[in-house]
C-alpha cells in the first residue's frame, strides 16, 4: 500500500516536470493501474475474512464508483466497522488483526477551499461540506439595460451573453450620430466602438476582455449619447446543472450538490462572467480519491493554465505523502504488535520445553519403587511422632513432680 502511494507521488512529480500532454497522458495510464491495485488491496481477504472491515470482517469494506457529476471525485463508500478486530492472546494481552479501512486509508484534515478560474467567484464564509473537488458552473440568466436609451436585449442574449453582474458592473456607451436614433456607434466596457443602425436586432458587441452581449438597436431614443448601466442575472451550480442557485452577489451564499446534499459557500459579490470555476477541498480526499484526482489532473480535464496545473500536481504530491505517512504510522503499530507476538511465542516455546522436561521425568519414574519409598517415609514419620510423644510425655511427668 505504501509503495503504491509512493509510486503515485513520483508520477505526480513527473507530471509537474512534463511539458507535453502526451507525456502526462502516459503517466495517467500508470496511475490508473495503481488505483486498480489499491482498490484490490482495500477489499482483500485472508482466511475468508476481509482484512480492512474491522469487526465486520464478513462485509466487503469498500464500494467505488465514478462521480455522478462531471468534475467531481471518486465516490467511495465504506461498509465496514470503525472498530478494529482484535485477537486475545492471553489475559490482558490482545493485538489488532483486522483493521478499520476507514481509518487506514484516510486522514481528513480539511483546510480552506480553493477556487481556480477567472470568473470572479471567491471563497465564502462558513464551513463547506463538499469533499474532494467540484466544478462551479456560472451561467447567464437575463440581461437588462437601465435608463431611457431604448436599447434592448437581442434575440441571442439569454443564451449567448457572457456577462454577469449587478447594475453598474458592466456598461455600454451609445453614441447616436444620426440624431434620430437610426445609426451610430456602441461599445461594451470601454472596448472598441462598432457601428450600428436601427435594422440591427441581434447585434453582437464585445469588449477587449472578451465580454460579449447581443443587443437590439431598433428603438434607440433619438439623439441619445452616453453610458448605460447593465444588469445581468445568473445562476450557480455544483451538480452539473441539476439544481441552480440564483446569484445574489453577496459575500456568502450556499450552493448545494443535490446528488450528495453537501454544499459550498461562495462569495459571489465579484462574479463578472459566465464559465466554470474549479473547486478543491484540501484534506478531504482519502487515498483512493487522491490517486483518482491525480489521474484527472494528469489528463488535463479542467483546462488549467500551466501554472495552475503545476500547483495542483504539487498539491497531489503533498496529499499522497501525507496519506503515505498515515499508512507508515499504522505499519509501525502493526510492527509493534508483531513484536509482542514474537515475544509471547518465545515465552510459550520456553514453557513448552519446561513442560516436556517435567513430563519426561514423570514418565521415567518407577511407580512401584516410588510407592515403596513413600510407605517407608510414612512409617519413619509415624515412628518419629511416637518417639516425640513419649519424650514430651516424660518431660511433662518430671515437671509435675
Amino acid at each position: 500500500f505504501a509503495d503504491i502511494l509512493g509510486s503515485a507521488q513520483r508520477l505526480a512529480q513527473q507530471g509537474v516536470q512534463s511539458v507535453d500532454q502526451s507525456e502526462r497522458n502516459a503517466l495517467a495510464v500508470e496511475a490508473d493501474q495503481l488505483l486498480v491495485r489499491l482498490e484490490q488491496i482495500a477489499n482483500a481477504k485472508y482466511a475468508d475474512q476481509y482484512m480492512y472491515s474491522g469487526t465486520k470482517s464478513d462485509t466487503k469494506p469498500f464500494d467505488f464508483s465514478v462521480p455522478s457529476v462531471a468534475g467531481g471525485t471518486l465516490s467511495t463508500k465504506y461498509n465496514g466497522a470503525s472498530i478494529a478486530g482484535k485477537s486475545v492472546i492471553s489475559p490482558g494481552v490482545s493485538v489488532e488483526t483486522l483493521y478499520s479501512g476507514d481509518e487506514l486509508f484516510s486522514d481528513f484534515r480539511r483546510s480552506e477551499t480553493l477556487i481556480m478560474g477567472p470568473m470572479g467567484a471567491k471563497v465564502g464564509a462558513g464551513a463547506d461540506t463538499i469533499v474532494g473537488r467540484a466544478t462551479l458552473q456560472i451561467r447567464h440568466g437575463s440581461t437588462s439595460y437601465l435608463g431611457a436609451s431604448g436599447i434592448q436585449a437581442g434575440a441571442s442574449s439569454a443564451a449567448s451573453d457572457n456577462i454577469i453582474g449587478p447594475a453598474g458592473r458592466h456598461t455600454i456607451t451609445i453614441n447616436d450620430t444620426s440624431g434620430a436614433g437610426t445609426s451610430g456607434t456602441i461599445s461594451l466596457n470601454g472596448g472598441p466602438a462598432i457601428t450600428w443602425d436601427s435594422s440591427m436586432t441581434n447585434l453582437e458587441v464585445k469588449s477587449d476582455q472578451g465580454d460579449k452581449i447581443f443587443v437590439d438597436m431598433s428603438s434607440i431614443a433619438a439623439g441619445f449619447s452616453g453610458s448605460v448601466d447593465i444588469e445581468s442575472t445568473g445562476t450557480l451550480s455544483v451538480d452539473g446543472g441539476r439544481t441552480q442557485t440564483a446569484i445574489d452577489f453577496s459575500a456568502s451564499q450556499r450552493v448545494t450538490d443535490s446528488t450528495t446534499d453537501r454544499f459550498v459557500n461562495i462569495d459571489s459579490s465579484e462574479i463578472g462572467r459566465v464559465g466554470d470555476n474549479f473547486l478543491e477541498f484540501p484534506g478531504t480526499s482519502n487515498a483512493f480519491q487522491a490517486v483518482y484526482e491525480l489521474i484527472q489532473d494528469l489528463r488535463g480535464g479542467r483546462e488549467l493554465s500551466s501554472g495552475e496545473l503545476s500547483n495542483t500536481l504539487n498539491r497531489r504530491v503533498g496529499d499522497l505523502k501525507h496519506l503515505s505517512d498515515v499508512v507508515l504510522e499504522n505499519m509501525g503499530v502493526q510492527a509493534a504488535s508483531l513484536s509482542a507476538l514474537d515475544t509471547i511465542e518465545s515465552q510459550n516455546s520456553n514453557l513448552q520445553v519446561e513442560v516436556e522436561s517435567q513430563l519426561s521425568r514423570l514418565q521415567s519414574t518407577d511407580i512401584s519403587e516410588a510407592v515403596l519409598r513413600l510407605q517407608n517415609a510414612q512409617m519413619l514419620q509415624e515412628f518419629t511422632y511416637t518417639v516425640t510423644a513419649k519424650i514430651m510425655s516424660q518431660s511433662l511427668v518430671n515437671f509435675l513432680r
